[in-house]
């Protein structure tokens, strides 16, 4: 049969606005500008088939694309034994013919209406005329249709029935296959390709996207009009899910990562599915309320930065020069908070940063600094467990009393809370102003600026961080910017994994002297040393004379040396029993190994298995003391700590829950009015 090809083109306002929504639709012109696609909507012709008409034939010459409006049209292909195949089906939004425009070739398949079916005609010379309008963009437009074409001459179009219907028995678990047949006369086939828009923030939703192959984008718009990453989706995963239960507009924009495949499942589909099939709106409530969850977190920069200006080098100097040291740790934890979202927003929201770390740190930390960390409970549970020690208060009460005891107790709480405040300050001041730099330096980039690094990185100090360099800050800064622009997700999320570990690697031995003197702080304030006088006076009594003679003579070399191994046990004991760092989601023990993830995982997909060079060479040296355990046994120990922070950082890179807000809102008011809130922080 003959296709009916007499139908003018696209006239008036209502028939070009559809032909311009069509045409955009397909993905081969989204990024066209709109009065280009008018132009193009324009020269379009409507073609009708009843069912049964041929629109095209294979082996003949081809000079049309054709965008089906309604209806569907079968598209086969004849081998060389004469057997014709179902390649698949084009429905409204899919395209045919797509290769008379990228060249001048014979048809590679037949099209024929397998229903009633309307049709938008594209020739090669309509096209070819509208981009000749416009000389200055028609060379930009050329090359966009170029790649377009090419991913559109490799696409799959919509598969048969049946395996459309299995893509949403699996994205659908536990509906039974009637219910799931039913639904197919509701089920569009879409493609995307790489760079493609989805949908964007603002628009009207009233679809649900179910991705079968491929990888998405979420993003929003800050008030600056720059955009901020917010998360991304893959295989098995929805995506606008909020539409079906609201006529709110998008909230978020959508685009390809990768050409990607999807189900799209239209809201009379939604509603007829679960009107009839009750037990369906419990799934659909799991899959949004885990989509509303997971796009809270992520979206918590977008929300609390939107309008806010990035930190400045006054707003760490600020900090810095606050003397109350309670108030100045709760304005680092806060600050850090502040930093770790800019840098999300810049870097990309799908790995937390150095200073997502630091946050939650800094906010452990003020349990030492407000005196919160001697808890009755836990010493108790210590002192049960501290057989090197028994006898140690005795000892002591019998040497000096009970109000001496008393005295040195707080004398101990003391160092420990000007040792460990010292240690917050010496960290933040150094780092926060680089920090502040670099993210106002760097966060409207484009495209990787090597010069421009290298300038930046110049202001740093040279030499080691042991001697007060800043090369590996340095180097961890590098990684930073390098994944800032790396468009491979695995190797982005090591790159950030690499700039972690050298950031917490500079601030470890920055923060050495700070952490041993708090540690040591019971046995260097005169707690250990009758105990230590006491071992000795009987080490030396159980000795033949002439050895006990000699030690005797060195006898403060003998108690240095009972001193030293008292802080090393006593070290060991407060690590495994005492020591947290306290997570949104709750404590972690630093003397035991690092909890898998709730999915029972080690690590994250993309941090499982490691291919960056130097990040495999990092992790070996951190790879556990020859038992395979990662846990730190000495907190004291920089090697025992990096052990335990490298997986830490590894292990939890993917938890979008740490850049949780440290306070609540009205703490923070308080904090911002350089008040110490009331009540439990």
């Amino acid at each position: 049969m003959d296709t009916i090809r007499d139908q003018p083109p696209a006239t008036g306002p209502s028939a070009l606005g559809r032909a311009v929504t069509r045409l955009e639709s397909t993905h081969l012109f989204d990024a066209l500008p709109q009065d280009t696609l008018h132009d193009l909507a324009a020269a379009c012709r409507q073609v009708t088939l009843a069912p049964g008409d041929v629109l095209m034939r294979q082996g003949e010459p081809g000079d049309c694309l054709y965008v089906v409006a309604s209806g569907r049209v079968a598209v086969t292909a004849r081998d060389d034994g004469g057997e014709d195949t179902l390649l698949g089906e084009a429905r409204q939004g899919e395209f045919v013919g797509e290769g008379a425009l990228l060249e001048r070739a014979t048809r590679m398949a037949t099209v024929t209406a397998a229903s009633e079916a309307t049709l938008l005609e594209l020739s090669r010379d309509a096209l070819d005329d509208v981009l000749a309008r416009d000389a200055a963009i028609r060379d930009s437009l050329r090359h966009l249709l170029d790649h377009r074409l090419r991913w559109a001459r490799t696409r799959r179009l919509r598969p048969g029935p049946a395996e459309l219907i299995d893509a949403l028995s699996q994205a659908i678990a536990g509906l039974d296959q009637a219910a799931i047949t039913s639904l197919e006369t509701e089920l569009r086939w879409e493609t995307l390709p790489r760079g493609a828009v989805l949908m964007r923030q603002g628009d009207a939703g009233d679809c649900l996207y179910f991705i079968v192959t491929g990888r998405l984008r979420v993003f929003g718009r800050r008030d600056d009009g720059s955009e901020v990453d917010i998360a991304e989706v893959g295989p098995g995963e929805a995506l606008g899910e909020m539409a079906l239960l609201s006529n709110e507009p998008r909230s978020a924009s959508v685009d390809a990562l990768r050409d990607s495949e999807l189900l799209v499942l239209s809201r009379a589909g939604f509603e007829r599915l679960v009107n009839e099939h009750p037990k369906v709106l419990a799934f659909f409530t799991r899959v949004v309320v885990a989509r509303l969850n997971r796009t809270i977190r992520g979206r918590a920069p977008v929300a609390q930065l939107g309008t806010r200006s990035t930190v400045t080098l006054e707003d760490c100097d600020e900090v810095v020069r606050t003397s109350n040291l309670v108030l100045r740790n709760l304005k680092i934890t806060q600050m850090y908070h502040r930093l770790s979202q800019e840098l999300a927003l810049m870097l990309g929201h799908g790995d937390a940063n150095w200073c997502t770390f630091a946050c939650n740190a800094s906010k452990t930390a003020g349990y030492s600094i407000r005196g919160e960390a001697f808890r009755p409970l836990a010493w108790l549970s210590l002192r049960k467990r501290a057989q090197p020690f028994k006898g140690l208060g005795d000892q002591v009460r019998a040497a000096a009393g009970r109000g001496m005891v008393a005295a040195r107790l707080e004398r101990i709480q003391d160092i420990v809370t000007e040792t460990v405040s010292a240690g917050n300050l010496k960290v933040f001041a150094e780092l926060a102003p680089i920090f502040a730099r670099m993210i106002q330096t760097f966060h409207r980039d484009q495209e990787y600026d090597r010069d421009k690094l290298a300038r930046f990185l110049s202001q740093l100090e040279r030499g080691h961080t042991e001697a007060g360099g800043q090369d590996t800050l340095a180097e961890a800064l590098a990684h930073y910017y390098e994944a800032m622009f790396e468009p491979n997700l695995k190797r982005k999320a090591e790159l950030m994994l690499l700039g972690n570990i050298k950031v917490g690697l500079h601030e470890q031995i920055r923060l050495q002297p700070n952490i041993v003197e708090a540690l040591n702080a019971p046995l260097t304030v005169g707690l250990g040393d009758p105990l230590v006088q006491r071992v000795a006076t009987r080490v030396i009594a159980l000795l033949p004379r002439f050895i006990a003679g000699a030690l005797q003579r060195r006898r403060d070399a003998l108690e240095r040396t009972l001193l030293a191994w008292g802080a090393s046990t006593w070290r060991r004991l407060v690590t495994r029993n005492l020591m947290t760092i306290r997570l949104p989601y709750g404590e972690l023990r630093l003397g035991a190994e690092v909890p898998e993830l709730p999915t029972a995982a080690m690590f994250p997909d993309v941090l499982q298995v490691i291919e960056h060079p130097e990040l495999v060479r990092v992790l070996a040296r951190y790879d556990g003391r020859g038992d395979g355990s990662p846990r730190a046994a000495d907190w004291g120990v920089l090697d025992d700590r990096m052990r335990f922070i490298a997986n830490l950082f590894r292990s939890r890179q993917k938890s979008l829950e740490l850049f949780a807000q440290p306070f609540q809102y009205e703490q923070l008011q308080d904090i911002v009015a350089d008040r110490v809130p009331v009540g439990e922080l």
